[in-house]
Protein backbone atom coordinates (compact mmCIF):
# COMPACT_ATOMS: atom_id res chain seq x y z
CA UNK A 1 0.00 0.00 0.00
CA UNK A 2 1.33 3.44 -0.91
CA UNK A 3 1.63 5.74 2.08
CA UNK A 4 -1.37 8.03 2.53
CA UNK A 5 -1.90 10.68 5.11
CA UNK A 6 -4.06 9.51 8.00
CA UNK A 7 -6.45 12.36 7.26
CA UNK A 8 -6.97 11.24 3.67
CA UNK A 9 -7.59 7.63 4.62
CA UNK A 10 -9.97 8.60 7.43
CA UNK A 11 -12.00 10.85 5.15
CA UNK A 12 -12.11 8.06 2.57
CA UNK A 13 -13.43 5.51 5.07
CA UNK A 14 -16.06 7.86 6.48
CA UNK A 15 -17.24 9.05 3.09
CA UNK A 16 -17.66 5.50 1.82
CA UNK A 17 -19.45 4.42 5.00
CA UNK A 18 -21.94 7.27 4.84
CA UNK A 19 -22.48 7.34 1.11
CA UNK A 20 -24.70 4.97 -0.78
CA UNK A 21 -22.94 5.75 -4.03
CA UNK A 22 -20.12 3.26 -3.42
CA UNK A 23 -22.53 0.34 -3.06
CA UNK A 24 -24.79 1.20 -5.96
CA UNK A 25 -25.36 -1.75 -8.29
CA UNK A 26 -23.00 -4.07 -6.36
CA UNK A 27 -24.52 -7.38 -5.25
CA UNK A 28 -23.38 -9.06 -2.02
CA UNK A 29 -21.83 -11.88 -4.04
CA UNK A 30 -19.86 -9.41 -6.13
CA UNK A 31 -18.76 -7.48 -3.05
CA UNK A 32 -17.54 -10.69 -1.40
CA UNK A 33 -15.58 -11.63 -4.50
CA UNK A 34 -14.01 -8.17 -4.70
CA UNK A 35 -13.16 -8.17 -0.99
CA UNK A 36 -11.34 -11.49 -1.32
CA UNK A 37 -9.74 -11.22 -4.73
CA UNK A 38 -9.44 -7.70 -6.12
CA UNK A 39 -5.89 -6.36 -6.44
CA UNK A 40 -6.90 -2.78 -5.60
CA UNK A 41 -6.91 -1.92 -1.89
CA UNK A 42 -9.42 0.84 -2.55
CA UNK A 43 -11.82 -1.60 -4.20
CA UNK A 44 -11.41 -4.13 -1.37
CA UNK A 45 -12.11 -1.42 1.21
CA UNK A 46 -15.15 -0.27 -0.76
CA UNK A 47 -16.41 -3.86 -0.89
CA UNK A 48 -16.01 -4.25 2.89
CA UNK A 49 -18.06 -1.13 3.55
CA UNK A 50 -20.67 -2.21 1.00
CA UNK A 51 -21.14 -5.38 3.07
CA UNK A 52 -21.92 -3.47 6.28
CA UNK A 53 -25.65 -3.88 5.68
CA UNK A 54 -25.22 -7.66 5.25
CA UNK A 55 -22.91 -8.17 8.22
CA UNK A 56 -25.44 -10.40 9.98
CA UNK A 57 -24.80 -13.15 7.42
CA UNK A 58 -22.24 -15.80 8.45
CA UNK A 59 -20.35 -15.85 5.14
CA UNK A 60 -20.12 -12.06 5.15
CA UNK A 61 -18.85 -11.97 8.74
CA UNK A 62 -16.25 -14.61 7.93
CA UNK A 63 -15.01 -12.53 5.01
CA UNK A 64 -14.93 -9.32 7.05
CA UNK A 65 -12.98 -10.97 9.88
CA UNK A 66 -10.53 -12.32 7.33
CA UNK A 67 -10.20 -8.80 5.90
CA UNK A 68 -8.95 -7.62 9.30
CA UNK A 69 -5.73 -9.39 8.30
CA UNK A 70 -5.46 -7.70 4.89
CA UNK A 71 -2.00 -6.39 3.98
CA UNK A 72 -3.39 -2.90 3.33
CA UNK A 73 -4.39 -0.75 6.31
CA UNK A 74 -7.29 0.89 4.48
CA UNK A 75 -8.93 -2.52 4.05
CA UNK A 76 -8.36 -3.50 7.69
CA UNK A 77 -9.90 -0.22 8.81
CA UNK A 78 -12.92 -0.70 6.54
CA UNK A 79 -13.44 -4.25 7.86
CA UNK A 80 -13.36 -2.98 11.47
CA UNK A 81 -15.85 -0.28 10.48
CA UNK A 82 -18.24 -2.86 9.03
CA UNK A 83 -17.96 -5.22 12.00
CA UNK A 84 -18.47 -2.37 14.46
CA UNK A 85 -21.59 -1.25 12.62
CA UNK A 86 -23.18 -4.67 13.24
CA UNK A 87 -21.48 -5.84 16.45
CA UNK A 88 -21.44 -9.50 17.45
CA UNK A 89 -19.20 -11.36 19.85
CA UNK A 90 -17.69 -13.64 17.20
CA UNK A 91 -15.34 -10.80 16.22
CA UNK A 92 -14.41 -9.68 19.75
CA UNK A 93 -11.05 -11.41 20.07
CA UNK A 94 -9.94 -10.54 16.54
CA UNK A 95 -10.85 -6.88 17.00
CA UNK A 96 -8.93 -6.82 20.28
CA UNK A 97 -5.80 -7.87 18.42
CA UNK A 98 -6.39 -5.23 15.75
CA UNK A 99 -6.36 -2.52 18.44
CA UNK A 100 -2.60 -3.11 18.46
CA UNK A 101 -2.29 -2.71 14.71
CA UNK A 102 0.80 -0.93 13.41
CA UNK A 103 -1.42 1.59 11.62
CA UNK A 104 -3.07 4.22 13.89
CA UNK A 105 -6.19 4.43 11.72
CA UNK A 106 -6.84 0.69 12.01
CA UNK A 107 -6.27 0.93 15.76
CA UNK A 108 -8.82 3.71 16.07
CA UNK A 109 -11.55 1.86 14.13
CA UNK A 110 -10.81 -1.42 15.90
CA UNK A 111 -11.14 0.22 19.33
CA UNK A 112 -14.48 1.70 18.33
CA UNK A 113 -15.69 -1.67 17.02
CA UNK A 114 -14.39 -3.45 20.13
CA UNK A 115 -16.32 -1.12 22.46
CA UNK A 116 -19.44 -1.51 20.33
CA UNK A 117 -19.08 -5.29 20.44
CA UNK A 118 -18.59 -5.35 24.21
CA UNK A 119 -21.53 -3.03 24.76
CA UNK A 120 -23.78 -5.23 22.60
CA UNK A 121 -22.67 -8.59 24.06
CA UNK A 122 -25.58 -10.54 25.63
CA UNK A 123 -23.27 -11.68 28.46
CA UNK A 124 -19.98 -10.25 29.69
CA UNK A 125 -17.90 -12.66 31.76
CA UNK A 126 -15.65 -11.06 34.38
CA UNK A 127 -12.60 -13.27 34.94
CA UNK A 128 -10.73 -11.05 37.39
CA UNK A 129 -11.34 -8.05 39.64
CA UNK A 130 -8.30 -6.12 40.83
CA UNK A 131 -8.65 -3.30 43.36
CA UNK A 132 -6.06 -0.78 44.51
CA UNK A 133 -6.57 1.59 47.44
CA UNK A 134 -4.81 4.95 47.32
CA UNK A 135 -4.80 6.38 50.85
CA UNK A 136 -2.44 7.07 53.68
CA UNK A 137 -2.35 4.34 56.28
CA UNK A 138 -3.72 0.82 55.98
CA UNK A 139 -7.16 0.56 54.48
CA UNK A 140 -7.18 -2.92 52.95
CA UNK A 141 -10.81 -3.38 53.95
CA UNK A 142 -11.75 -0.41 51.76
CA UNK A 143 -10.79 -2.49 48.73
CA UNK A 144 -13.39 -5.06 49.70
CA UNK A 145 -15.96 -2.31 50.22
CA UNK A 146 -15.27 -0.93 46.72
CA UNK A 147 -15.42 -4.34 45.08
CA UNK A 148 -18.65 -5.24 46.85
CA UNK A 149 -20.31 -1.96 45.92
CA UNK A 150 -19.33 -2.24 42.25
CA UNK A 151 -20.33 -5.86 41.87
CA UNK A 152 -23.56 -5.27 43.74
CA UNK A 153 -24.63 -2.99 40.90
CA UNK A 154 -23.10 -4.91 38.00
CA UNK A 155 -24.31 -8.36 39.06
CA UNK A 156 -27.85 -7.45 40.01
CA UNK A 157 -30.75 -9.37 38.52
CA UNK A 158 -31.09 -8.77 34.80
CA UNK A 159 -27.50 -7.59 34.39
CA UNK A 160 -25.37 -8.85 31.51
CA UNK A 161 -22.31 -9.26 33.75
CA UNK A 162 -21.34 -12.62 35.22
CA UNK A 163 -18.44 -13.53 37.48
CA UNK A 164 -16.13 -16.21 36.16
CA UNK A 165 -13.04 -16.65 38.28
CA UNK A 166 -12.19 -20.13 37.00
CA UNK A 167 -8.77 -19.98 35.40
CA UNK A 168 -7.54 -22.35 32.72
CA UNK A 169 -4.06 -22.57 31.30
CA UNK A 170 -3.58 -24.24 27.94
CA UNK A 171 -0.17 -25.39 26.78
CA UNK A 172 -0.14 -25.37 22.98
CA UNK A 173 3.44 -26.63 22.77
CA UNK A 174 2.30 -30.28 22.73
CA UNK A 175 -0.74 -32.20 21.59
CA UNK A 176 -1.19 -34.07 24.88
CA UNK A 177 -4.38 -32.21 25.78
CA UNK A 178 -6.05 -32.95 22.46
CA UNK A 179 -6.57 -36.59 23.42
CA UNK A 180 -8.67 -35.92 26.52
CA UNK A 181 -11.06 -32.97 26.25
CA UNK A 182 -12.16 -31.42 29.52
CA UNK A 183 -15.47 -32.47 30.97
CA UNK A 184 -18.30 -30.40 29.57
CA UNK A 185 -16.19 -29.05 26.72
CA UNK A 186 -18.33 -28.70 23.61
CA UNK A 187 -17.29 -29.89 20.17
CA UNK A 188 -17.08 -26.25 19.15
CA UNK A 189 -14.64 -25.52 21.97
CA UNK A 190 -12.55 -28.57 21.05
CA UNK A 191 -12.43 -27.37 17.45
CA UNK A 192 -11.43 -23.89 18.56
CA UNK A 193 -8.58 -25.26 20.69
CA UNK A 194 -7.30 -27.35 17.82
CA UNK A 195 -7.32 -24.32 15.51
CA UNK A 196 -5.44 -22.33 18.15
CA UNK A 197 -2.80 -25.08 18.40
CA UNK A 198 -2.35 -24.68 14.66
CA UNK A 199 -1.90 -20.94 15.04
CA UNK A 200 -5.21 -20.16 13.29
CA UNK A 201 -6.46 -17.71 15.90
CA UNK A 202 -8.94 -15.79 13.75
CA UNK A 203 -10.57 -19.02 12.58
CA UNK A 204 -10.72 -20.20 16.20
CA UNK A 205 -12.50 -17.02 17.26
CA UNK A 206 -15.16 -17.55 14.62
CA UNK A 207 -15.58 -21.27 15.33
CA UNK A 208 -16.43 -20.65 18.99
CA UNK A 209 -19.48 -18.67 18.00
CA UNK A 210 -20.76 -21.09 15.45
CA UNK A 211 -22.24 -20.17 12.09
CA UNK A 212 -25.80 -19.83 13.33
CA UNK A 213 -25.18 -17.67 16.38
CA UNK A 214 -22.64 -14.88 16.01
CA UNK A 215 -23.18 -14.00 19.69
CA UNK A 216 -22.34 -17.46 21.02
CA UNK A 217 -18.65 -16.61 21.37
CA UNK A 218 -17.64 -15.76 24.92
CA UNK A 219 -16.69 -12.22 25.86
CA UNK A 220 -14.31 -12.28 28.83
CA UNK A 221 -12.93 -9.15 30.49
CA UNK A 222 -11.16 -8.11 33.64
CA UNK A 223 -11.81 -5.17 35.96
CA UNK A 224 -8.99 -2.97 37.22
CA UNK A 225 -10.32 -0.61 39.87
CA UNK A 226 -8.76 1.90 42.21
CA UNK A 227 -10.06 4.26 44.84
CA UNK A 228 -8.45 7.37 46.30
CA UNK A 229 -9.66 8.35 49.77
CA UNK A 230 -9.30 11.77 51.40
CA UNK A 231 -10.31 12.78 54.92
CA UNK A 232 -11.59 16.21 55.96
CA UNK A 233 -13.20 17.77 59.01
CA UNK A 234 -16.67 17.23 57.54
CA UNK A 235 -16.11 13.60 56.57
CA UNK A 236 -14.42 11.60 53.80
CA UNK A 237 -14.44 11.67 50.01
CA UNK A 238 -13.55 8.89 47.61
CA UNK A 239 -12.85 8.88 43.88
CA UNK A 240 -13.18 5.51 42.19
CA UNK A 241 -11.89 4.59 38.75
CA UNK A 242 -12.87 1.45 36.86
CA UNK A 243 -11.08 0.15 33.78
CA UNK A 244 -12.58 -2.66 31.71
CA UNK A 245 -9.94 -4.55 29.76
CA UNK A 246 -9.74 -7.66 27.65
CA UNK A 247 -7.82 -10.53 29.22
CA UNK A 248 -4.68 -9.55 27.32
CA UNK A 249 -4.88 -5.95 28.49
CA UNK A 250 -6.69 -4.02 25.75
CA UNK A 251 -8.57 -1.12 27.36
CA UNK A 252 -12.24 -0.93 26.38
CA UNK A 253 -13.86 1.38 28.94
CA UNK A 254 -12.43 3.74 31.56
CA UNK A 255 -14.85 5.52 33.92
CA UNK A 256 -14.60 7.42 37.20
CA UNK A 257 -17.01 8.62 39.89
CA UNK A 258 -17.01 10.19 43.34
CA UNK A 259 -18.55 9.31 46.69
CA UNK A 260 -18.90 11.13 49.99
CA UNK A 261 -19.13 10.06 53.61
CA UNK A 262 -20.44 13.03 55.60
CA UNK A 263 -20.84 13.62 59.31
CA UNK A 264 -24.61 14.03 59.70
CA UNK A 265 -26.00 17.38 60.75
CA UNK A 266 -27.89 16.88 63.99
CA UNK A 267 -29.82 19.68 65.65
CA UNK A 268 -28.52 20.57 69.10
CA UNK A 269 -31.85 19.75 70.76
CA UNK A 270 -31.68 16.21 69.35
CA UNK A 271 -28.29 15.45 70.88
CA UNK A 272 -28.29 13.50 74.16
CA UNK A 273 -25.96 11.24 76.11
CA UNK A 274 -26.70 8.33 73.77
CA UNK A 275 -25.90 10.22 70.56
CA UNK A 276 -22.80 9.10 68.67
CA UNK A 277 -21.00 10.34 65.59
CA UNK A 278 -19.65 7.97 62.93
CA UNK A 279 -15.92 7.37 63.22
CA UNK A 280 -13.34 8.02 60.47
CA UNK A 281 -13.42 4.42 59.25
CA UNK A 282 -17.20 4.47 58.94
CA UNK A 283 -17.06 7.70 56.96
CA UNK A 284 -14.41 6.27 54.63
CA UNK A 285 -16.47 3.13 54.13
CA UNK A 286 -19.54 5.20 53.31
CA UNK A 287 -17.60 7.30 50.80
CA UNK A 288 -16.02 4.27 49.11
CA UNK A 289 -19.33 2.42 48.95
CA UNK A 290 -20.99 5.43 47.29
CA UNK A 291 -18.10 5.83 44.85
CA UNK A 292 -18.20 2.12 43.98
CA UNK A 293 -21.89 2.17 43.22
CA UNK A 294 -21.51 5.40 41.22
CA UNK A 295 -18.62 4.12 39.11
CA UNK A 296 -20.51 0.90 38.31
CA UNK A 297 -23.50 2.93 37.19
CA UNK A 298 -21.17 5.12 35.14
CA UNK A 299 -19.88 2.02 33.35
CA UNK A 300 -23.40 0.82 32.57
CA UNK A 301 -24.31 4.26 31.21
CA UNK A 302 -21.12 4.49 29.17
CA UNK A 303 -21.74 1.10 27.57
CA UNK A 304 -25.35 1.98 26.81
CA UNK A 305 -24.47 5.28 25.15
CA UNK A 306 -24.50 5.25 21.35
CA UNK A 307 -20.93 5.90 20.25
CA UNK A 308 -20.43 7.55 16.89
CA UNK A 309 -17.77 6.19 14.52
CA UNK A 310 -14.38 7.92 14.83
CA UNK A 311 -14.83 9.92 11.63
CA UNK A 312 -18.16 11.37 12.76
CA UNK A 313 -17.19 12.45 16.27
CA UNK A 314 -17.41 16.20 16.81
CA UNK A 315 -18.34 16.56 13.15
CA UNK A 316 -14.76 16.04 12.05
CA UNK A 317 -12.89 13.33 10.25
CA UNK A 318 -10.79 11.05 12.44
CA UNK A 319 -7.18 12.02 12.60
Amino acid sequence: MRRRSVMFVAVFIVSLATSGASAEGLSPESALALLRLDRSAKVRAQAALTLRSRAEEPNVRTALVAALGDLDAIVRAAAANALGAVPHTDAFEVLARRTRDRDPLVTKWARWALRRTLAAAPTVHVAHVGVKVLASGKHDDMGRVLEGAMLGILLKTGSRFELEFTKKTFDFSTDDQADSPAAGESRGQQKALELMRQGKFDAAALSIGGADDPDAAKVVVRFAAEVEISDAASGSTARARLRVETIDGVLAFDVAADGVGKIPDVAAEEVDEYSTQPGPEELRSEAVDAAGRAVAEALVSSMAAAEKPPGEQAGQAAR
